[in-house]
């Protein structure tokens, strides 16, 4: 996961995934990281998106 991060932040994308600022998936990569929460959709997400993998966002 701090791969993840790292590589985010090398690429400085921390914007762009999050969809310029409007959703916290960096925050969330963080806090799992830390151990606060556990969330696999935040490690596909952002394992996908640096990977420039189309994906569709379900609602």
């Amino acid at each position: 996961m701090k791969k993840l991060l790292d590589e985010l932040k090398e690429r400085k994308l921390q914007k762009e995934a999050d969809f310029n600022n409007s959703y916290g998936f960096t925050k969330m990569l963080k806090d799992q990281i830390e151990g606060k929460n556990n969330s696999w959709a935040v490690r596909w997400y952002m394992s996908a998106f640096l990977k420039d993998i189309p994906w569709l966002w379900a609602l």
